[in-house]
């Protein structure tokens, strides 16, 4: 039998988590190591990112369950010579960017005048000569002239489908062939809201490890009696 529209959606996120790299712009890489619903990381495994499903509440009107799921993220990371409050923060500003961001953006270049963008271009900041839209590079692939591309807001589109796109101090280059594209991390879900977090605990000298939880609601919707349809 197929996955459930819940298993789907937590499967989803799972691995846009994967993403939580340094290369790809965040404060600290815990998208090397993503577990799901385990209680204990292992320190040679950090930095790490634990994803735990949740209870929901489920309201049922014309045949639907309205559905609102918690999803709790925790992230780990070796405190160092760093303050471990400000590791804290760090990994929370990282979480909450990344499971609250902007649909990323598949920006598809003309052949003409393209340019390949180069490993370390990822991480840096796209800008469009017309709109003055910009985001980060996440990926790229310059077999298809296609860039993924994290947008700083949502204002921030790429809509004009011929204006010429660079990677700021960066190789990468060229002109687009059609507006930008939008991927969710899933389309089965209605919407995301941020409800609570922050630092799991108060680390004594003697720790070495620092943590912070995040929870997320996430609202999506099933067919009653049917949570494989939508």
């Amino acid at each position: 039998m197929a996955d459930t529209i819940r298993e789907q959606i937590i499967s989803a996120f799972e691995t846009r988590l994967a993403d939580w790299t340094m290369a790809r712009g965040f404060n600290i890489g815990c998208g090397a190591n993503v577990f799901r619903a385990v209680q204990n990381v292992d320190p040679i495994d950090l930095p790490a990112v634990v994803i735990n499903p949740r209870s929901e509440a489920v309201n049922q009107r014309y045949g639907v369950n309205h559905c609102e799921m918690i999803l709790q993220i925790n992230a780990f990371a070796e405190i160092g010579t760093t303050n471990p409050s400000v590791i804290q923060e760090r990994l929370l500003g990282d979480a909450i960017t990344l499971m609250m961001s902007p649909p990323y953006l598949t920006l598809t270049f003309a052949a003409a005048g393209y340019t390949s963008v180069v490993a370390g271009d990822v991480g840096k900041t796209v800008a469009g000569g017309t709109t003055g839209d910009t985001g980060t590079l996440i990926d790229y692939n310059n077999s298809t002239r296609q860039w993924t591309v994290l947008p700083n807001t949502t204002s921030d589109e790429f809509d004009n489908g011929s204006e010429a796109v660079t990677i700021t101090a960066g190789t990468g280059a060229g002109t687009l062939a059609q507006e930008g594209a939008e991927t969710h991390v899933t389309s089965l879900i209605e919407g995301i809201a941020y409800t609570s977090g922050g630092p799991a605990q108060v680390p004594t000298e003697e720790d070495t490890i620092t943590a912070v939880f995040a929870e997320f609601t996430v609202r999506y919707n099933t067919l009653a009696g049917n949570p494989y349809s939508q």
